[in-house]
C-alpha cells in the first residue's frame, strides 16, 4: 500500500526488525534526540527548498553508515521530514561538501 506524503510516495510494509530500527527505538536514541530537538528548538537547521520549518526529526550530519558518531549531540541537527529526506547521499558527492551550521548553542 503507497501513501503520498508531502509529494513523497511512501511505502507501508512490515518488515523484520533491523540493526538500524533497533538503534532508532533505544532509549539512548530517545533521550539524545530529544534533547537535540530542545537545544534547536524544535527548527530545522537544513532550511531546504520544500522545509516546513519545524524540526520532527534529528539527521546525522556524518552518516552513521559513514562513520558519524551516533549519539555525539555534535554530529546531529533537528530537521524537518522534506529536509532529513531530500539531502543527497554523500557518497555520490564528489569534490562537494555539506555546508553544516553548528549547533544553535554548546552542550
Amino acid at each position: 500500500m503507497f501513501r503520498w506524503f508531502l509529494g513523497l510516495r511512501i511505502c507501508h510494509q512490515t518488515i523484520s526488525l533491523t540493526m538500524s530500527d533497533r538503534f532508532y527505538s533505544s532509549s539512548a536514541w530517545r533521550r539524545v534526540r530529544a534533547a537535540v530537538l530542545l537545544r534547536d528548538l524544535g527548527l530545522c537547521k537544513i532550511r531546504s527548498s520544500g522545509c516546513l520549518v519545524t524540526a520532527s526529526q534529528v539527521d546525522h550530519i556524518v552518516p552513521r553508515r559513514l562513520g558519524g558518531s551516533d549519539l555525539d549531540p555534535r554530529n546531529l541537527r533537528a530537521a524537518c521530514l522534506p529536509c532529513n529526506l531530500g539531502r543527497p547521499d554523500p557518497r555520490r558527492l564528489v569534490g562537494e561538501v555539506d555546508v553544516v551550521e553548528g549547533p544553535s548553542r554548546e552542550w
